[in-house]
């Protein structure tokens, strides 16, 4: 095969495959090592798809068919390796971390979360710009001053963010399987999280989400998924051909 577009790794060596549903319609393979799989379509003379929202959707499609009967290690989209030999490569290098990590992901979903602060976010100033330049040099003590209140403002507004997220994160994580969060990584975005779920835990975590969101009724809360379990994948080396980013939406 000339170039292949991989799609996941799954625990499977007989999963049941999408017919004709690979890129340009060719077929869907699967690639297998020991009691595992690389699961690909041969790109021919082509080249992998540039992002856009049918072909991301597509490459999402294709990883939920595959975990309709197998577990499956979601490969980010784009991921290509250049033939059927490296592919087996890769899996025979990284077997033991995929065995683990399918392991840990097997019957479990990602949920992701958003959770913004209403406005331009936590600790904007209106009207402000903290672009601006500085003023001329016979205001550099003011200056001086005024940067350092906004950095005051900002650590202010971080610890508050801190707090918050602490409060909502908790007893999400209670539920989950395993977690992963970030605070404040937009001025806006008091959190941002994903979480790995039993597929039978969703429900309590949609009815557990909705409870914490009305003790935090000036924020807005967004929970999205169930998804592949992209953002509890990570590669097991530099040659990893999985995802540890989540997909592309």
């Amino acid at each position: 095969m000339d170039g292949l577009y991989v799609y996941g790794i799954t625990d499977r060596t007989d999963v049941t495959l999408p017919m004709g549903r690979g890129i340009g319609g060719r077929p869907i393979v699967a690639l297998s090592y020991r009691d595992i799989a690389a699961v690909a379509c041969s790109l021919g003379a082509g080249r992998a798809p540039a992002a856009s929202p049918a072909a991301v959707g597509h490459h999402e499609e294709i990883v939920e068919a595959l975990m309709a009967a197998s577990t499956v290690l979601p490969a980010r989209f784009g991921t290509v390796v250049s033939d059927e030999v490296k592919a087996r490569e890769l899996l025979g290098a990284n077997y033991t971390a995929f065995v683990e990590m399918l392991r840990r992901v097997r019957g479990r979903v990602e949920l992701g979360l958003r959770v913004l602060w209403p406005g331009d976010g936590i600790g904007s100033t209106p009207g402000g710009d903290s672009r601006a330049g500085p003023p001329p040099a016979s205001a550099g003590t003011a200056y001086v001053l005024a940067r350092l209140e906004e950095e005051r403002r900002a650590r202010a507004a971080r610890s508050i963010a801190e707090g918050v997220a602490h409060r909502i994160h908790r007893p999400l994580a209670a539920i989950a399987y395993d977690s992963a969060r970030e605070t404040l990584p937009t001025p806006r975005t008091v959190l941002a999280a994903a979480y790995l779920v039993d597929g039978g835990q969703v429900e309590r975590m949609r009815r557990e989400v909705g409870a914490v969101a009305r003790s935090f009724t000036t924020l807005r809360f967004l929970l999205t998924g169930p998804w592949p379990p992209y953002s509890f994948c990570a590669g097991a080396s530099s040659g990893e051909i999985v995802s540890h980013g989540g997909p592309a939406r």
